[in-house]
């Protein structure tokens, strides 16, 4: 198995961690690698904004794009539809939908990981959190692929096409759910209530995009990822399908070591210093978060995966702007990862070509992972 796709990029974060921890690129991006750094970034909202547009601003209405007292006022309306209780009580849905997708390929000589299991779990439980037909499914993954291929860069003229599509979409569910809502999450925030009143229409079409693009490829990469760490780790493979208690820890350490999400952007309010690095304000910043997550100032041996160790990693971010997802991401990838140890037993291989990355900068995961037990 060949991996390096995935390595490369770690290499790389070393060398600026050491040699240009705070650097400006050539087209006026300043990017930051270090932990002590990013924490500080994503800490600081009031230096370091969440208000920035590139692209068709799709989420610009959505929390993850906003300041506080804005912010503040549209998580907590997230909030009140995306409970702990409601999350927790999705682990027997989760798991059923595990069995079916494992059940469909039980005849077959192996699987791969991400057709079989990692794309389509977090899309149908997306898809049924929001509502979402089962006939509407596929269409609903392609809009998430467009969306995500995006990056930071405006849509083609078929591209434009089909988020216009997305869009219409969800604005036609919202107007239902207003005149007959239903208990799925979109429901909840149409019905969700704070002091300065209830979520716009904008609003509530945004968060739909944050929640079915950000759920959808996190949790794909996640327990990709996973699979590849225990492949490359048979000894805690071992030990996690010995002992399933240690899957929350085996998925915590994924997530540092292996992140799915590798970066942020921020916007400078004011002129500010960085490690020592003067940066003006109204300034874009790339946050590394993966850079952070190996950073060898916060984590012993940073660049050795071990489901034992401590410390506080960034994938999801850290302050006002933690996951709000981060519960059900954590979830989706241990009812996963139980089922793949369950049902494979052995060391777990694959072909000896390349892994192919995912194309996306941002994101760091396969887009196909072929499975043999040995």
């Amino acid at each position: 198995m060949d991996a390096s796709a995935l390595w490369e990029p770690y290499e790389h974060y070393r060398t600026m961690r050491a040699n240009k921890p705070v650097s400006q690129d050539d087209q006026g991006i300043w990017h930051v690698y270090r932990h002590a750094d990013v924490l500080r970034v994503c800490t600081d909202f009031q230096t370091f904004s969440s208000q920035y547009a590139f692209g068709r601003n799709l989420l610009g209405e959505s929390m993850i794009r906003q300041d506080p007292p804005r912010h503040t006022r549209l998580r907590k309306l997230a909030n009140q539809a995306f409970t702990a209780r409601r999350i927790a009580l999705l682990a027997p849905r989760i798991t059923e939908i595990v069995d079916e997708l494992l059940d469909a390929v039980a005849d077959r000589d192996g699987i791969d990981v991400i057709r079989d299991l990692a794309s389509p779990l977090p899309v149908t439980v997306i898809a049924e959190l929001l509502g979402i037909e089962r006939e509407r499914r596929a269409e609903f993954r392609r809009w998430a692929n467009i969306f995500t291929s995006l990056g930071m860069r405006s849509p083609n003229e078929q591209e434009a096409r089909a988020l216009g599509d997305m869009e219409a979409y969800f604005l036609n569910v919202i107007d239902k759910r207003r005149v007959e809502p239903g208990d799925d999450v979109l429901s909840s925030l149409v019905r969700a209530e704070a002091d300065e009143g209830k979520l716009t229409t904008n609003e509530l079409v945004s968060f739909c995009y944050l929640l079915f693009v950000a759920g959808l490829e996190t949790t794909t990469n996640l327990i990709g990822n996973t699979v590849i760490c225990l492949a490359h780790s048979p000894d805690v493979l071992e030990r996690v399908r010995r002992d399933h208690s240690l899957v929350p820890a085996l998925i915590d350490e994924t997530l540092r070591y292996l992140a799915p999400t590798q970066s942020n952007v921020r916007v400078t309010t004011a002129d500010v210093v960085l490690s020592g690095v003067p940066i003006a304000a109204g300034s874009r910043i790339m946050v590394w978060n993966a850079s952070a997550n190996r950073d060898e100032s916060a984590f012993d041996d940073p660049d050795r995966f071990d489901i034992d160790r401590d410390g506080t990693h960034t994938t999801f971010g850290h302050g006002i702007h933690f996951c709000l997802g981060s519960s059900l991401a954590r979830l989706e990838g241990k009812i996963a990862i139980t089922a793949l140890l369950d049902r494979f037993p052995g060391r777990w291989r694959f072909p000896d070509e390349p892994l192919q990355r995912v194309s996306q900068f941002f994101l760091c995961g396969v887009t196909s992972l072929p499975m043999r037990t040995a």
